[in-house]
C-alpha cells in the first residue's frame, strides 16, 4: 500500500497497481477490473463511497498484461454530495468479483488526503513559493492584511530585529544586525498614487525640499511676482483704480468692491427692485392697480388684459382668438361632470347632425352619420319620458 500524498480539493489522483500469480509472475485477473471494484473510505467510517461517479478503471492499462490503473477525479460529487471534503484522508481498496490465479482477493491499493498535510498553500493552487536562492520568501505587499507598521516586518539576524523604518534607512548598519550591503531599494514602479492614502501625507511638512526642476504648464503674467497676496486667506488684492497696464482689471470698480459683505437684506432689496422694475411684483401684490400695466402699451400682458371699473379682465380680442379653436365632435357620452367643450358640443350635435327619433328612441348622430348616443322614449298616455343619452 502506497501513501500518494496530500491532494487539494478537487485534484485527479491517478493510482497504478499489478496482479501476480502464485509464482508473482505477471497476470491478469479472470476478466477486466471495473469501476465497481474499487471501495473508498473516508477516514475510519464504515460507510463507502456510494457510486463509481469520479472513478474510471483501465484494465489492463496500456495492454500490459497484469498492469491495472485507477483514475479518481475528487472534483465529482454526483450522487455523493459531502464525501470529498478538505481536511480528509482517504484509502483506495480494491475487492472485486473476478478472480485473479482462481483466487479471490482483495487489496489495500493507496491512501492519499485532500489538504489535510501541508502547513503551507498557496492561495491559488499549483502556484510555487517565491523564494530567493537564499532562502528568502518573496512578500506580495498588496495581500498583507493590518496596517503595515514600523514593527510588522522586519530583518532577523540572529537575536537581533530592524524594524521596516530602519531596514529602508541608510542608517542601518553591520552593528544593528544587518550589513549596509543587504539595504534594500524600493522598486521605482513600487508605490504609486492609487495605493497611498489620501490623507498619508497630511501635516508632513514641504515634500518638495530640495526639489528642483519643476515646471508649470501654465504661462505667468508678466508682473505675476508683483500680485499682493493676503498669506492667511490666498487672496490677491486688486487695485480697481490703478491704470497700470498688466494688472488683472483696471479702471473703477463701484459695485464690487465690499461684495464679500453683501447682506442677505441687501440681495433680497435688489431682487424685490428688479421684479418691480418689470411689474412682476404686481403678480403677487396685495392690492393690484389695474392701471398700472406692465411694460409699454404693446406688451402681450397688455394685449390680453384690459381694466373695468377697477377689475381686470381679458380683452375681447383674447376671447375673439380663444372662440376661434375648433372643437372635435363628440365619441361618446361626455358624462354627468362634462369638459366646457364637451357641454357645447351636445346640443351642437344633436341640432346640427341627423337625428332618428322613433316611438321608443331618439339618436345624436355625428357628423358622418354614425349613431353617438340614444336614449329610450316611452309614452303612457299620461306621461312621456326619456332616459339620459348614452
Amino acid at each position: 500500500m502506497d501513501y500518494l500524498g496530500d491532494f487539494v480539493l478537487d485534484a485527479v489522483v491517478d493510482v497504478f497497481f499489478t496482479t501476480h500469480d502464485k509464482n508473482g509472475g505477471a497476470i491478469a485477473p479472470s476478466t477486466a477490473f471495473e469501476a465497481a471494484d474499487i471501495i473508498i473510505y473516508k477516514g475510519n467510517a464504515i460507510a463507502q463511497k456510494t457510486s463509481v461517479n469520479g472513478i474510471t478503471m483501465s484494465s489492463p492499462f496500456d495492454s500490459v498484461v497484469g498492469l491495472h490503473h485507477v483514475r479518481i477525479d475528487t472534483s465529482n460529487d454526483t450522487a455523493d454530495a459531502g464525501f470529498w471534503t478538505t481536511a480528509s484522508d482517504y484509502t483506495v481498496v480494491l475487492s472485486p468479483d473476478e478472480t485473479v490465479d482462481s483466487e479471490s482477493v482483495i487489496r489495500v491499493l493507496a491512501q492519499f488526503s485532500t489538504e489535510n498535510r501541508s502547513a503551507l498553500r498557496p492561495t491559488v493552487d499549483a502556484r510555487t513559493l517565491d523564494v530567493a536562492a537564499t532562502g528568502e520568501a518573496g512578500i506580495d505587499f498588496g495581500n498583507i492584511a493590518g496596517t503595515l507598521g514600523n514593527a510588522d516586518v522586519g530583518w532577523v539576524d540572529g537575536s537581533n530585529r530592524v524594524d521596516v523604518g530602519q531596514w529602508l534607512s541608510s542608517a542601518v548598519t553591520a552593528s544593528a544586525g544587518v550589513p549596509d550591503t543587504n539595504i534594500q531599494t524600493i522598486d521605482a514602479n513600487a508605490i504609486s498614487a492609487a495605493s497611498i492614502a489620501a490623507s498619508a501625507l497630511d501635516n508632513k511638512g514641504n515634500w518638495n525640499v530640495g526639489k528642483t526642476g519643476y515646471s508649470l504648464t501654465q504661462t505667468f503674467p508678466t508682473n505675476f511676482a508683483d500680485l499682493a497676496i493676503t498669506v492667511t486667506t490666498g487672496r490677491v488684492d486688486i487695485n480697481a483704480n490703478n491704470d497700470k497696464s498688466g494688472y488683472l482689471i483696471s479702471g473703477s470698480l463701484t459695485t464690487l468692491d465690499v461684495l464679500e459683505n453683501v447682506s442677505t437684506a441687501d440681495v433680497n432689496a435688489q431682487c424685490d427692485l428688479a421684479l418691480s422694475d418689470i411689474f412682476l411684483n404686481q403678480l403677487f401684490a396685495a392690492n393690484y392697480d389695474p392701471a398700472a400695466k406692465p411694460g409699454v402699451a404693446t406688451a402681450l400682458l397688455n394685449e390680453l388684459v384690459e381694466s373695468d371699473g377697477g377689475v381686470s379682465r381679458f380683452t375681447s380680442n383674447a376671447l375673439e382668438q380663444a372662440m376661434q379653436v375648433a372643437l372635435t365632435e363628440l365619441g361618446a357620452d361626455p358624462g354627468a361632470n362634462p369638459t366646457v367643450a364637451g357641454a357645447l358640443l351636445l346640443p351642437y350635435m344633436a341640432l346640427r347632425n341627423k337625428r332618428d327619433t322613433t316611438a321608443t328612441s331618439d339618436e345624436i348622430h355625428n357628423n358622418a352619420g354614425a349613431v353617438v348616443l340614444t336614449a329610450t322614449l316611452s309614452d303612457d298616455t299620461t306621461t312621456f319620458s326619456k332616459t339620459k343619452y348614452a
